[in-house]
């Protein structure tokens, strides 16, 4: 499995989802069932000012895992875990903010199983 190739810039966005769902009724009640054992994490990177090369290199790795088909391996350096992910949008907005420099967040999120 490929490894996300750049280290993005601190400080970025962990969020941490514990899947429920949740059922109302006419009546008001509630209703709650969790539906997952385990907590989803997700992460916003950013890359502020990166070169040309470091573009290139994150624009090939989105189109060699066709956007979010393709899992991955994250290095959190946070935790010092690795997390399989995916990207969670179809595309990538990048800024060019100088001459061969670019702006860019991209989120991934945890993938914690396949169906």
């Amino acid at each position: 499995m490929a490894t996300f190739p750049l280290v993005p810039d601190y400080v970025f966005k962990e969020d941490l989802g514990v899947p429920v769902l949740v059922s109302t009724f006419e009546i008001g009640v509630e209703q709650r069932r969790r539906k997952a054992s385990s907590t989803r994490r997700s992460f916003k990177l950013n890359f502020k000012n990166i070169s040309q090369v470091d573009y290139e290199t994150l624009m090939a790795f989105f189109v060699a895992r066709n956007g979010p088909y393709e899992n991955f391996d994250f290095y959190n350096e946070n935790d010092e875990q690795t997390y399989t992910c995916r990207f969670q949008d179809n595309n990538i907005s990048v800024d060019r903010v100088a001459f061969n420099r670019y702006d860019c967040t991209v989120t991934l999120i945890e993938v914690l199983g396949e169906v």
